[in-house]
């Protein structure tokens, strides 16, 4: 969603809990996820803690969200600890595998990630978005890329719209100096999900790979 459409959220929400006696805890999260969104932390952190009371775990993790956004960790980690303490769930521990790969802790973010999968597997979800995401994540940064490659491939056919995995995964294939596979899974993207917002994740992977050329037929596309 471009900015315009944000903004147009975030004004639609607003109006709505200004219409209502007593908005739901939803809708209030439903705004602060649209704050967070645009880049508007304190008004994102605001809404979030009206709906502490009435949705505590959903709260606490939007909070440690904007905490995280804030470059906090220290108090994303103790919001993604108070969801999990209210509702434990696969997004809170990938929270904290967030946190910790932010620290430099990738190891630590494996465990939390491993400990995703195991409480998905107990509630029967057979996907999680971001899961396999940022465990290929952990793992390139830990010099395991093939599995990261695997683990990456996963998330994409899972969710093939997770464009972040295919850019990546472009990123693990460049380090080892693949560049018929950077442009094949690029392609894959822009396959998966055609138009401009896919074109352009495309043309700002070359472009921080020094290839400007290619990176300007990529925006070239319509």
């Amino acid at each position: 969603m471009d900015e315009a459409h944000l903004e147009e959220a975030a004004r639609d929400y607003a109006e709505a809990i200004r219409r209502c006696p007593a908005p739901s805890a939803d809708m209030v999260l439903s705004l602060a996820q649209a704050e967070l969104a645009r880049g508007r932390f304190d008004q994102a952190d605001a809404a979030a803690r009206q709906a502490l009371e009435g949705s505590p775990a959903r709260a606490h993790e939007l909070l440690a969200r904007v905490a995280l956004a804030r470059g906090r960790l220290d108090e994303a980690e103790a919001q993604a600890r108070a969801a999990r303490e209210s509702h434990p769930q696969p997004s809170t521990d990938l929270l904290l595998a967030e946190v910790a790969i932010r620290r430099g802790d990738d190891t630590g973010a494996l465990r939390s990630i491993d400990e995703a999968a195991r409480h998905a597997a107990e509630l029967k979800m057979d996907r999680v978005y971001g899961l396999d995401f940022l465990r290929g994540d952990a793992l390139a940064r830990l010099a395991r890329p093939a599995e990261a490659e695997a683990a990456y491939r996963r998330e994409i056919e899972a969710f093939p719209d997770h464009l972040q995995a295919y850019t990546n995964l472009a990123v693990v294939y460049f380090v080892q100096r693949k560049r018929p596979a950077v442009q094949s899974i690029l392609e894959d993207m822009a396959r998966a999900n055609p138009g401009p917002a896919a074109y352009r994740l495309a043309a700002k992977t070359w472009e921080a790979f020094g290839d400007r050329r290619t990176a300007a037929a990529w925006r070239q596309r319509k």
